[in-house]
């Protein structure tokens, strides 16, 4: 199916890794070499095209192999929209963890004003990285998700499916992670449902319809993600399933489709 798609596709086999890791690069770095020539052969055949296509290494995990290839960078309306980091201000007056609850929900809902929906976690790392700390112990934890629930009772924000924040009355935005400066929201389990469903909807609806290995791929792409581990997968088939139960999405023979239930995914 991705070779249909212009993918240049080598498999690696962790047994065959494991065994001979050398001879096993040395033959994964002739294979993107010589994929790179006859990728280069495919546009030049093409040369009635008026510009060359931009392309990127990308990888699949599917368990007990993965899959790398080359594929043209996505074109999907969406590649602007680089995640922004908050930078709330900290008021060292206070340590961090005596700080007024008020105080500290003023940060919070400015931190989800920002990033939302964003996790408690990362909410976290924001204010505690603007008092200089490298680390929450309990304390601050405890004082910045008693801030969260003050916030959230004024309806300047609301908790969304678990511990996400985001601002009451918004829709998620797809946003590209592959600038940002927080290592964690790159971690899968980071990712907000409701971001991943709207970039699935924005995959299907755009498309006519798609595989759930495009859906996996271009999600993983649109989110900044070059490489698609099994983790991110599962969280985006996570989905794909939870819009499927609420008949947003239906099946068509292999193919994933909108439905009339199916929320807008705007792109602007």
């Amino acid at each position: 199916m991705l070779e249909d798609h212009g993918w240049v596709i080598r498999r690696l086999w962790s047994y065959d890794w494991l065994q001979r890791p050398q001879e096993e690069l040395h033959s994964l770095c002739t294979a993107i070499e010589a994929a790179k020539v006859e990728l280069a052969e495919r546009l030049e055949a093409g040369a009635a095209r008026k510009r060359a296509v931009d392309v990127e290494i990308v990888t699949v995990d599917r368990g007990d192999v993965v899959e790398i290839g080359l594929a043209d960078k996505a074109e999907d309306g969406l590649a602007d929209r680089l995640y922004v980091e908050a930078s709330p201000t900290a008021d060292f007056r206070y340590e961090l963890h005596d700080a007024p609850v008020g105080l500290l929900a003023e940060l919070v809902a400015q931190v989800v004003a920002t990033e939302g929906p964003v996790h408690l976690e990362e909410v976290t790392i924001r204010i505690r990285s603007a008092w200089g700390l490298q680390r929450a112990g309990n304390r601050i934890q405890s004082a910045i998700e008693r801030a969260a629930d003050v916030a959230a009772g004024s309806g300047r924000v609301s908790w969304s499916l678990g511990r996400f924040l985001k601002v009451p009355g918004t829709g998620a935005k797809v946003r590209d992670r592959r600038d940002v400066q927080s290592t964690t929201l790159r971690k899968p389990e980071m990712l907000p449902p409701d971001e991943l469903k709207e970039a699935v909807r924005h995959v299907v609806s755009t498309n006519f319809g798609a595989t759930e290995d495009e859906v996996v791929l271009t999600v993983s792409r649109l989110l900044g993600f070059k490489a698609t581990s099994a983790q991110l997968r599962d969280v985006i088939l996570a989905q794909v399933k939870t819009l499927l139960d609420a008949s947003e999405l239906s099946r068509s023979g292999d193919l994933l489709v909108a439905t009339s239930k199916a929320a807008p995914a705007p792109v602007s």
